[in-house]
């Protein structure tokens, strides 16, 4: 391996010039970044969605305490939050999500029905890992 012998030979070869065009593009690129995406606007929309579907709330129609998505252990809590919480926001018109989006299409909700596990389920159960 063989060493530069003049490493420091570019330095002369950067000129003011060159040094403000890097700044004013720098600028710009901040700039364009705080108009396109303003983080209060951001932060904003994503709160609303998560105070409408995520966070406990009690049910005005059922005066049930909706617990919150994260917390839902069982499924009957389940059932819970996909008839009161989601139709809620989702369906009426005045409510927050449906302020600023609109629902193309229709809600389609699949269940899925799984076998108990067993040792037949297993596709390598032969086979040592």
């Amino acid at each position: 391996q063989r060493e530069d012998p003049n490493v420091n030979a570019h330095v002369g070869l950067i000129r003011l010039q060159s040094i403000l065009l890097y700044f004013v593009m720098g600028i710009c690129t901040i700039v364009a970044i705080t108009y396109m995406r303003p983080p209060v606007t951001t932060h904003i929309q994503w709160l609303g969605s998560t105070s409408t579907l995520v966070m406990p709330r009690l049910d005005q129609r059922t005066h049930t305490m909706i617990p919150d998505f994260n917390d839902i252990r069982s499924v009957k809590e389940a059932w819970l939050w996909l008839e009161t919480t989601l139709p809620n926001a989702i369906f009426n018109q005045s409510a927050t999500l449906r302020q600023d989006n609109l629902a193309l299409g229709y809600i389609l909700v699949r269940m899925q029905q799984v076998k108990p596990a067993s040792a037949d389920s297993c596709t390598q159960k032969d086979k040592l890992p």
